[in-house]
């Protein structure tokens, strides 16, 4: 009976299923795209809250700010009647929503930043990051799942039914299904349930919905146009500047002093005795706390919590507020990428200084290797230069590398240096199984989750490591001859400050900062609290330095009432305007950046045995031999002077290789710099046709 009845079975199903389809398909049957947009709001709350319960509280508190994200969804839906095959259409679009949604799911369980359009465009940046926050099983099911629902699209393209297009019905119906929108969002606006301002992101999602807040991060860039913006509104500004040009006698400006600068942001580092209830066996950063209470210090206001480094960053070296630009923007992977402005690099480098950056990571993390050549950064040294780099136990390198790099490159130059260095050691993600082990500072009280409790076990340990890298380095800059200022600070909390069980007396938002000088300064600094943007003219004013119009801008401005709407517009001008503050004039991008502070060079190149040698200075595990600019998977370093290969790779082409260099290779297979050619030396011992030449290039 059943191979009498299972094809009349299969022919119902299939009956059934084209029924369903062009059902969607038929755009009479509009209330079903309607139903599918409820669903999927419904789908898409649920999963950025984490709770299905927190979605419908959402719906009842604040029903406008809902209807206008059930809106934004039934909008990008209604766009399949453009297609003739329209079910393979909303099926893409919704596969778009549940993606989002899933991805602002996972997100929210490693990070406190909600997802934002940014985070898209600088995926490939931060990708190789990913296996610290997924397991390998959970990476595989996630491709394994895009694979699926791309080939369920592709295949729907190709069998669907295809329909006409009656444009006309279309345009009506879009045009009033925007207006109902805008009507929707307008209201919102005027009752309080929706807003354009994100003081604290996570918060916005929470309060305004994940596809409103979303679109604003993909529509909303930028600092916004002063309604006054003009000549006379930045003349007004600068009149009141002590400006070289204006000032018969500017402050003590012949006389400024050129100490070395060192600037080190610490990854996720704070003083957990800020936790209310939670004791522990010592204080895991006693040089630290001891710092704090010699040297000029307060807390610091940043504008992430938990991740988003490169936005403190951003603050500290530009002397501008993060607030002022598009919600969740990382101006790095924006203007960034294509425009210079005002940092306290190119202002020293106005005094005579030389700059370098250096980080403990990988240098095309969040872009940095093409960002710090528009912010007057001379070289960047990334974990790629280091020599002989260690790691903890979760990947990230060791802090106390820093020391021999931040003082080599000083000893390397005669002229005053600006040294901006970004740690790594504190990132997270933090085990939840941790065993403390001998000697280890441990929580003691306060944190009864097991989980908690060993994310906080190794992450204090990764905080006293911290404290000694900070320890040797003020030895260190005590030590020197040179005049230094140092500068240290974290760059904001870690997630598990928002853990089960923890409450800090102060806010998200707040780290520390201290300002250690081996120095008499032309300035006393006393403890103060400040925001990230305000360090570097505080540096600058420390030094009695007067050069650039930012600097100058916030010693002037600081307590004037319009302080932050002059600062924006001044923002305004540099990245966006006609640059009148800077007499029309950009910052020249640093095209000749070096990418490590030691040059990397060959000196001989030549076969002996099965191998080929390449002979030089400066090599490091992630120097890449490279024949005719294809590079060898296969070079071994043998120290910082030697590299191998296989001869099999180039003995049948010695004699027709044109030239052979040495790429400094990213872990993403990125290149990051190569030296100048050489040519292999002829095994009868003649000299090489090609010189070598003294330095890698960009």
């Amino acid at each position: 009976m059943n191979q009498n009845t299972s094809p009349r079975k299969c022919g119902t199903s299939r009956a059934r299923l084209t029924a369903l389809l062009r059902l969607l398909s038929d755009p009479d049957r509009l209330p079903l795209y309607f139903i599918l947009a409820a669903l999927l709001t419904y789908l898409v709350e649920s999963l950025s809250r984490h709770s299905p319960l927190a979605a419908l509280v959402f719906l009842w508190e604040a029903p406008l700010a809902y209807l206008a994200n059930y809106g934004i969804i039934l909008l990008t839906l209604l766009l399949a009647l453009m297609f003739k095959k329209r079910i393979a259409a909303i099926t893409m679009l919704s596969f778009v929503w549940v993606t989002l949604g899933i991805a602002q799911c996972i997100i929210l369980y490693t990070r406190v930043t909600p997802l934002t359009a940014v985070d898209i465009s600088i995926a490939l940046s931060v990708i190789t990051i990913i296996s610290a926050y997924l397991s390998v099983f959970q990476i595989i099911l996630i491709c394994l799942a895009l694979v699926a629902a791309i080939a369920l699209v592709v295949f729907l393209f190709i069998k669907v039914p295809r329909h006409s297009v009656r444009w006309k019905r279309l345009g009506i119906l879009l045009a009033s299904s925007f207006a109902a929108v805008a009507l929707t969002i307008v209201l919102g606006f005027a009752t309080g349930q929706l807003s354009d301002q994100f003081p604290n992101l996570a918060t916005a999602y929470n309060d305004y919905g994940f596809p409103y807040c979303f679109g604003l991060s993909v529509v909303d860039k930028g600092v916004d146009r002063p309604e006054d913006y003009g000549e006379e509104l930045i003349t007004d500004i600068l009149e009141e500047l002590p400006l070289p040009e204006t000032s018969p006698s500017p402050p003590e400006s012949n006389e400024i002093t050129s100490p070395n600068v060192i600037i080190v942001q610490l990854e996720s580092f704070f003083d957990v005795g800020y936790m209310e209830g939670v004791t522990f066996s010592d204080n895991p950063i006693p040089s630290f706390t001891a710092l704090k209470e010699q040297y000029p210090s307060g807390l610091l206001t940043v504008p992430v919590f938990g991740a988003g480094t490169v936005n403190t960053e951003f603050e500290v070296l530009t002397g501008m507020r993060i607030a002022d630009f598009g919600a969740g923007e990382y101006p790095y992977r924006s203007i960034l990428s294509e425009a210079t402005c005002e940092t306290i690099a190119y202002d020293l480098l106005a005094s005579g200084y030389r700059t370098h950056a250096i980080h403990n990571h990988e240098g095309s993390f969040y872009f940095r290797n093409e960002v710090y050549k528009n912010l007057g950064f001379e070289d960047f040294t990334s974990i790629e230069y280091f020599r002989d780099p260690t790691f903890n136990q979760t990947g990230w390198a060791h802090d106390a590398l820093l020391t021999d790099e931040i003082l080599g490159m000083m000893a390397s130059t005669e002229e005053a240096d600006l040294v901006f260095a970004v740690s790594v050691q504190g990132h997270g993600q933090y085990p939840d199984d941790y065993i403390p082990q001998e000697g280890d500072v441990t929580v003691t009280g306060g944190l009864e989750d097991d989980a908690v409790r060993s994310h906080f076990n190794y992450f204090i340990n990764q905080l006293r490591e911290m404290d000694a890298f900070v320890a040797a380095l003020y030895e260190a800059v005590m030590a020197l001859e040179e005049d230094t200022v140092l500068l240290l600070y974290g760059d904001h909390l870690p997630t598990i400050a928002r853990d089960e069980g923890v409450t800090l007396s102060t806010t998200d938002f707040e780290t520390e900062y201290v300002i250690i000088t081996n120095y008499d300064a032309p300035h006393a600094l006393t403890d103060e609290d400040l925001c990230s943007y305000q360090l570097f003219p505080t540096i600058m004013h420390l030094m009695d330095n007067g050069e650039g119009i930012l600097n100058l801008f916030h010693r002037t401005y600081r307590e004037d009432p319009e302080y932050l709407t002059l600062l924006a517009a001044l923002e305004y001008d540099s990245l966006y305007g006609k640059r009148m503050a800077y007499g029309g004039e950009a910052f020249p991008v640093m095209e000749q950046m070096n990418m490590g502070w030691r040059p990397i060079k060959i000196t001989d190149v030549y076969a002996e045995g099965d191998y080929l040698y390449v002979k030089g200075q400066n090599f490091t595990a992630y120097s890449m031999v490279a024949l005719d600019g294809k590079r060898t998977q296969d070079t071994e370093l043998l120290d910082s002077d030697t590299l191998r290969i296989p001869l099999r790779d180039a003995a049948h082409k010695l004699s027709e290789l044109k030239s052979i260099t040495v790429q400094q290779i990213s872990s993403k297979n990125e290149l990051l710099s190569e030296t100048k050619p050489r040519a292999c030396r002829p095994q009868n011992g003649t000299e090489s046709i090609v010189p070598p030449e003294p330095q890698s290039t960009p």
